[in-house]
């Protein structure tokens, strides 16, 4: 009867909605999916759920699953590998069809992947990837966008840049920096590791970097950020020091989220394909739970540099 059998009488179905109304009962759709082998739920890890980053790229994932008839639960492991673990358990527990990351750090990833192979279950990372783990990822040319947001500083006639990075075991931190010390070398510059700034990539390490920086009378008339976080702490301390944007110190930023065209110096920075990698990300999972992908996908998208006032 639920399942509109055609052999249940007109009668026998009245009764049965009249009784179904008065109980409240809904369809009991993640028992009839475990009869199916799946629970039409997909687990998304992201790194920083704080960061304005991840909207977009939610919004993608969402977009995607929702039309194939899949739930997301969305979790944030807050650039914690403890975190990240204890995340994992519940997805076990909940018996997910699949699982979209941010990896937190790669060292503590191997083992909580053999635990998600164990169950079956596929896994995609986004954003970020580990080297020496195979697995299926979506990602951004984070060498290319860092060169393009160098070379538009070399550009304007900057040679001491600042470099504001991020956790220096991301690949993503690594490839920045990459990407950095690519647009020196190929303008005739040396790299110089004082102006290497390892953080956490929070606003508040961008101020702190930049004012330690400004006290210390470290020479520069540029920065460029790992993330646009970091560029807004920057901006926030070179104002408190008397300094104007672009005049004194160009500034640019890494991600281009929402309010980085209306901050108080609208802001230069490498625009990601924030929607299109949630998009890419949950196409190669679903593929991966159709048995559709029995290889590694790796799928690289490219980045934009967006000119605004900061330079």
């Amino acid at each position: 009867m639920l399942n509109n059998r055609y052999d249940v009488s007109q009668e026998t179905r009245k009764r049965i909605l009249a009784i179904i109304e008065e109980l409240g009962y809904a369809p009991n759709h993640l028992a009839r999916s475990l009869r199916m082998g799946q629970t039409k739920t997909i687990g998304v890890v992201i790194s920083d759920v704080s960061n304005p980053f991840f909207g977009s790229v939610i919004s993608g994932i969402e977009n995607i699953l929702r039309e194939e008839g899949y739930c997301v639960l969305l979790y944030n492991a807050n650039e914690d590998a403890q975190r990240e673990e204890e995340v994992f358990k519940v997805l076990l527990e909940r018996r997910v069809d699949g699982v979209i990351i941010t990896p937190v750090d790669e060292s503590n990833f191997s083992a909580l992947l053999s635990l998600l192979q164990k169950a079956n279950i596929p896994c995609v990372f986004l954003a970020r990837y580990a080297k020496n783990i195979p697995v299926s990822y979506v990602i951004a040319d984070d060498l290319l966008g860092s060169f393009l947001a160098t070379e538009h500083l070399l550009k304007k006639g900057h040679k001491r840049i600042l470099y504001l990075g991020g956790p220096p075991f991301l690949t993503t931190s690594q490839e920045r920096i990459q990407g950095y010390k690519k647009a020196l070398e190929q303008y005739g510059l040396p790299s110089d590791e004082n102006l290497i700034k390892p953080s956490r990539a929070k606003m508040e390490d961008g101020y702190k970097i930049v004012k330690e920086a400004l006290f210390q009378k470290l020479e520069f008339t540029a920065i460029a950020s790992f993330n646009d976080y970091l560029a807004f702490g920057a901006l926030r301390a070179l104002r408190e020091n008397g300094l104007s944007v672009p005049r004194d110190v160009a500034v640019v930023g890494y991600d281009d989220v929402e309010f980085a065209s209306i901050s108080w110096v609208p802001l230069t920075t490498v625009r990601m394909p924030k929607y299109e990698l949630g998009v890419e990300a949950a196409k190669i999972l679903l593929s991966h739970i159709r048995g559709e992908a029995e290889s590694i996908k790796k799928v690289v998208l490219k980045p934009k540099l967006i000119v605004r006032s900061s330079t």
